[in-house]
């Protein structure tokens, strides 16, 4: 199953009319080149940050631990 994969794909890179073109060529070393992983750093960046606000929303900041959880669920003041 793996190699029909790596077949398709490889049928799908030899069908890219620009992969091989003298534009296309300029257009991988500009993307592939010595700013590459400061680039790659700076596009993942905003994904990190969404992805630590969701946890401290999902899981609580540092100052909110389980005796902060254990009083919303306790009844006391609540008459029975």
């Amino acid at each position: 199953m793996s190699v029909l994969g790596i077949e398709l794909g490889s049928l799908a890179g030899m069908a890219c009319p620009y992969c091989t073109s003298e534009v296309g060529l300029e257009v991988s070393a500009g993307i592939f080149n010595d700013d590459f992983g400061a680039n790659l750093a700076l596009m993942v960046l905003p994904f990190a940050i969404m992805v630590i606000v969701v946890a401290l929303i999902h899981f609580g900041g540092p100052g909110r631990g389980p005796a902060h959880g254990a009083a919303l669920g306790s009844s006391e003041g609540r008459g029975r």
